[in-house]
């Protein structure tokens, strides 16, 4: 068919048809490969979602194990003569506020209502009160343990009768030795026999290796235990293996057989470390998944404030030799 001024050929119906229906079809691939993009995106959702869950369950399994596993660690401990008052707490937890001290927290909240627990978690929150604005901090702490449930104290270090903070020789050690004191005074206080702390398996490969730079030998490279007494309150009485008289039978002299009965004692609070097993990284993404909050310390950033965040900070920048 001819054309006037240049214009093109309309083509027939059937073409004019097939041209509208490709439209069609383009526009409908079109709206289903959207709907598939969103579709995507929501299944990355629920995936992630699912992902931040089976982290938290897995963590939390594996936490589980560990904590059935205690008492064959501990081994059995003869309970305190007459039954600790009603609603006494059983153990207590040491919470910096760091990631790894709120992933416990999370940890062993979850599991007292796991178990249906009916006595208080303690969490022992220690104001070193060394840099400024470690008050506030503890505060903060103690307002996120109350949102997990755990009765929190916070205990202010005193260091009067030590001299000035800035001056003192060793301030890492004395401040460690005043931190367990004070803790462990506490815990008797509270009745409390067991102390979990938050150390894991970042915390074990530094001690060994500052042991290593420490120029330690033999079982002085063995690591952080499971399980011990709580280090640096020797003679205080309830606290260093001490507190829970009993009587035990003796023979003496081993020739005779006749037997009596000896008042010995023992006790005090043994510090737990269910957490040995897990890296940080795994914590820290526990806290994130399971959105627990937790208070960075700046001194434990800086490589020069003491050797083992020096280590620390070596060994995460791969520079160890």
């Amino acid at each position: 068919m001819a054309t006037t001024n240049g214009a093109q050929p309309e083509g027939s119906y059937f073409e004019q048809q097939r041209a509208l229906l490709v439209s069609d079809i383009a526009a409908s691939l079109e709206n289903v490969l959207q709907n598939i993009n969103k579709l995507n995106r929501s299944l990355e959702g629920v995936i992630a979602v699912g992902n931040e869950f089976g982290q938290v369950e897995g963590l939390w399994s594996q936490f589980e194990n560990v904590m059935a596993k205690e008492p064959e660690i501990e081994g059995a401990k003869n309970a305190k003569e007459g039954a600790a008052e009603e609603g006494a707490a059983e153990e207590g937890l040491a919470v910096s506020g760091g990631v790894d001290s709120m992933a416990l927290a999370s940890l062993c909240s979850e599991n007292a209502q796991v178990i249906n627990r009916q006595t208080p978690l303690v969490g022992f929150i220690v104001d070193h009160k060394l840099r400024e604005g470690s008050t506030q901090e503890a505060r903060n702490v103690a307002e996120e343990l109350r949102r997990l449930r755990i009765e929190p104290r916070v205990l202010t270090l005193d260091w009067k009768h030590h001299g000035n903070p800035s001056t003192v020789e060793h301030l890492e050690h004395l401040a460690r030795k005043l931190r367990f004191q004070a803790i462990g005074r506490a815990c008797s206080e509270y009745g409390i026999e067991s102390l979990l702390v938050a150390h894991h398996a970042d915390d074990q490969a530094e001690t060994v290796l500052m042991r290593i730079v420490g120029k330690y030998f033999g079982s002085g490279l063995r690591g952080i235990g499971c399980s011990r007494p709580i280090p640096e309150c020797q003679g205080i009485y309830g606290v260093d293996q001490s507190g829970s008289p009993r009587l035990v039978k003796s023979r003496e002299p081993e020739t005779t057989n006749d037997a009596h009965e000896m008042l010995i004692e023992d006790g005090g609070v043994s510090v737990l470390r269910p957490l040995l097993s897990f890296t940080k990284e795994e914590l820290t993404e526990y806290c994130k998944a399971a959105k627990v909050r937790w208070f960075e310390d700046r001194t434990n950033a800086d490589p020069k404030f003491a050797l083992r965040n020096t280590i620390r900070h070596l060994q995460k920048n791969d520079r160890l030799p």
